[in-house]
Parts: structure tokens; C-alpha cells; sequence
């Protein structure tokens, strides 16, 4: 896979929840452990970014890891908060790995445009970050926006253009959930920043099927300010989920 990453890896603290002041990123720390007799995978996922108010057509799994049986050992998922808006190829499937060729991701500010673009080699780009221009209305708090050109013609083997959101996890950076969008069509994007753990093995960049997978899953809650969850798988299938 061919990736056109355009930011740099922020550092997470293992053990430690923390704001990082100097770029505004907000680490969240989720640790796991299992009450069962045998081990188990469990995967990471968060609720799907808001498009112009709609959810994310494709949510994805964020990491993967093993839970030890009897409390033995703990998993612990890093996921650092900040705003980056995301573009790739995708061959527009609802289940298995994102296939892209091609993700960009780029940071920005809450307020801030950035303008999706196609480069010679049909690979899409984001623009550096811009302020609202005359005639473009200013965004609401707590979102930013993505501005969609008119695509050129594709050929029925051409992967479809998404957008979507993306992040720091475990120090990788990722695609959080995203759309594929209408060509001429400006998107307001605004994270959810509410997380959840599922039973399973889903590798990062795998798509989930929210609606079911979130149904029983253990939910971490972070539009509340906490910054720390600590997650038990118990005995009788439940999870119970105490956030600091």
C-alpha cells in the first residue's frame, strides 16, 4: 500500500492520559483485561464522524490486540485526539480491510477549511488548512470542513475517492470512519469522540459493522472530559467500564 501520510506521529505515554498543550492533542488511554479462562482477541473502534450531520458510512476497526485469561495481563489502546481530515482510494466494499492505494491525511484546526485535490497520478491530497472565504459560511464549533472538487471521469476499474477523519492510534496513523462523497459538495466533519471494545479480531483499517458490532460491546464515553478507561471482560459475558 502506497501512503501519502502528511503529518507527523505524535507521541503517546504509555501508562498516562495526558493533554499535550503545544498542539492541542488530547491522548486517551483505554486498558483491558479478562475475567474468562481463556484468552481472547478483542478489537478497538469509535463512533462514526458526523458528515453534514449524517454518520460515516464506514467506521474502522482502529487496532487489535490479546487479552490474557484470569486478569493475567492487560491490553492497552492508545488513541491520540487531534483533528486530522482524511482522503483515500477505496473500492467502496463493506466488509474486510480498507484497499486503498493512496491516504493522505493532514492536520487541522477546528474552524478550517481544506480543499480535496487529485494529483497527476489520479491519488487524492488535502490542501494546507485555509480560513472560510467570502461567500463560504464559518463552521460550527467543534467541526471543520472538507471541500469536495468535481471529480474527473473514472474508468469501471478506478477506485472511488472517500473522505473521512483520521487519528493517532498506538502511534500509527489512521482512518477513523468515512464516506465516499458527492463530487462539487462541501462537508462539515465533527469527531464523536466515543469509543468502544468488542470481542473478536478485527486488524486496523478493517471495517466494522457498527450498528451490530457497538450493540454489545463495552462503551468508553469520552464526550463526558474522562481520559482514562479501565475495561473488564467478566465472567458472564458483560463488560464494566469505570472512566477517570
Amino acid at each position: 500500500m502506497k501512503l501519502s501520510i502528511l503529518t507527523s506521529i505524535v507521541g503517546s505515554i504509555a501508562g498516562t492520559a495526558l493533554l499535550v498543550s503545544g498542539d492541542n492533542t488530547v491522548t486517551y488511554k483505554i486498558t483491558v483485561e479478562s475475567e474468562l479462562p481463556d484468552a481472547i482477541d478483542v478489537y478497538f473502534f469509535n463512533s462514526p464522524a458526523l458528515f453534514n450531520d449524517n454518520d460515516a458510512a464506514f467506521v474502522n476497526s482502529l487496532a487489535t490486540k490479546v487479552v490474557q485469561p484470569k486478569k493475567r495481563s492487560q491490553a492497552t489502546f492508545t488513541f491520540s485526539q487531534k483533528n486530522y481530515a482524511a482522503a483515500l482510494n477505496h473500492n467502496g466494499v463493506q466488509s474486510g480491510p480498507v484497499t486503498a492505494n493512496a491516504i493522505a491525511i493532514m492536520p487541522i484546526s477546528f474552524g478550517k477549511y481544506t480543499d480535496l485535490d487529485i494529483d497527476k497520478n489520479g491519488d487524492p491530497f488535502l490542501n494546507t488548512p485555509r480560513d472560510h472565504e467570502e461567500g463560504e459560511h464559518p463552521t460550527a464549533g467543534g467541526s471543520f470542513i472538507i471541500n469536495v472538487p468535481t471529480f474527473p471521469a473514472l474508468s469501471p476499474t478506478s477506485p472511488e475517492y472517500h473522505i473521512g477523519l483520521g487519528s493517532i492510534v498506538n502511534g500509527r496513523d489512521t482512518i477513523t470512519s468515512f464516506i465516499k462523497p458527492l463530487p462539487g459538495m462541501t462537508y462539515t466533519v465533527q469527531p464523536v469522540v466515543k469509543f468502544y471494545v468488542q470481542v473478536g479480531s478485527k486488524d486496523r483499517h478493517d471495517i466494522v459493522n457498527f450498528t451490530g458490532s457497538s450493540a454489545t460491546a463495552a462503551e468508553c464515553d469520552a464526550s463526558t472530559g474522562a481520559k482514562d478507561f479501565f475495561v473488564t471482560r467478566r465472567m458472564n459475558g458483560t463488560w464494566t467500564v469505570t472512566a477517570t
